[in-house]
């Protein structure tokens, strides 16, 4: 009798009985951060559930690393803020671009795609016409310009197109509204969401691109070096295993087949650069 309670002593005690020890190990919690208005990167609908480019980067991120993710939805301009309070979530995905000002706050993964970027407008406009960068900031003096508050757009017409009547929006359904009633005479975001934007037949009736293409490399310190993951200061086990998880699914095509499923077969991946730890600060 007394050897029968050992064995069943020991039965409890053994990894992956239903004794003292789990049978499985209970998934890390992962809270992420994102605006969920930036269609396609990011869509919130009525009842919370996120969906575009990175929730999909996020939630593949999660699975690499054996997470379990949760959106938190706000306001763009207070993402950064919030990380750095702590308390509402643990890291960002919201097509946040990587730039000296930002890293003076939080820290980055690598890049997981790189944009250009371009102005829309009416069809009609003159300003269709015009097919170099200083005639179209030349041109658009006084015009009324839209940007997303807080964004790299934002920052690089403040420092480059100070003569435009510039708009900031809190949401980028707030600028198209306003585009689409005739408010603006021009609005200025990366290619990737205008691709997705004009691929409607309604929108590509009404409004085109201007043939003026704005890549990161003409203002990084504005428009940044890449798309990337926030995380606070000094999380850097984290930040490593998001690193080593963001390379990973770039080698395995993961992000190139979301890149052409929300952005009309465009293919905006990023390059994993080298080694994870090449991404700290």
């Amino acid at each position: 009798m007394a050897k029968f309670f050992h064995f069943i002593a020991l039965l409890l005690l053994w990894p992956g009985s239903c004794g003292l020890y789990p049978a499985a190990a209970q998934a890390e919690p992962l809270r992420i951060g994102t605006e969920g208005t930036y269609r396609p990167w990011t869509m919130a609908d009525a009842n919370g559930r996120v969906t575009g480019f990175d929730a999909d980067i996020a939630q593949s991120v999660c699975r690499k690393i054996g997470a379990q993710c949760s959106f938190v939805v706000q306001n763009f301009d207070s993402l950064i803020p919030s990380l750095i309070r702590g308390g509402r979530f643990d890291i960002i995905f919201s097509s946040l671009s990587i730039s000296a000002s930002r890293r003076q706050k939080i820290d980055f993964s690598v890049p997981y795609a790189q944009m250009q970027n371009l102005f829309v407008v009416r069809r009609e406009s003159p300003l269709a016409a015009v097919k170099d960068k200083d005639s179209l900031f030349a041109a658009l003096k006084g015009k009324r310009l839209g940007v997303q508050n807080a964004t790299t757009h934002a920052f690089y017409a403040e420092k480059h197109i100070g003569g435009a009547d510039l708009r900031s929006y809190d949401t980028f359904d707030d600028l198209l509204m306003d585009l689409a009633n005739g408010r603006l005479d021009a609005a200025f975001a990366d290619t990737a969401i205008w691709s997705a934007y004009l691929a409607r037949p309604e929108n590509s009736r009404r409004f085109t691109y201007v043939n003026v293409i704005i890549p990161m490399a003409d203002d990084p310190a504005t428009l940044g070096g890449g798309v990337a993951a926030g995380l606070p200061k000094g999380a850097d086990t984290l930040r490593r295993r998001i690193n080593q998880a963001i390379c990973a699914l770039e080698a395995d095509g993961t992000v190139k087949r979301l890149s052409e499923k929300w952005f009309n077969g465009a293919d905006i991946s990023a390059p994993c650069s080298g080694e994870a730890e090449n991404a700290a600060p």
